[in-house]
């Protein structure tokens, strides 16, 4: 239960290292999830697939979330040396 809190919040948007984010992005987020899950319900897939699925939209939104703060720290050190 707890994994699908975690990843509601992750893929809906707010950030795990900083901790920003809304509550819309956090319904959103369950909501893909939630359809996620129960259409790999309904092809069959096992509920252990399921949930390493949930595990790796975990580790991608925490990837694209990391570059975008990654890019834009970057962009904000060219803007101070320019």
């Amino acid at each position: 239960m707890e994994l699908n809190v975690v990843a509601a919040m992750v893929v809906g948007g707010m950030a795990i290292f900083g901790g920003s984010g809304s509550v819309l992005g956090a319904a959103i987020g369950a909501a893909l999830l939630t359809a996620i899950g129960s259409s790999l319900g309904v092809l069959g897939v096992s509920p252990y697939w399921v949930q390493a699925m949930v595990g790796v939209l975990i580790l991608g939104a925490i990837a694209v979330d990391r570059l975008v703060v990654l890019r834009l720290a970057d962009r904000l050190r060219e803007q101070r040396h320019s």
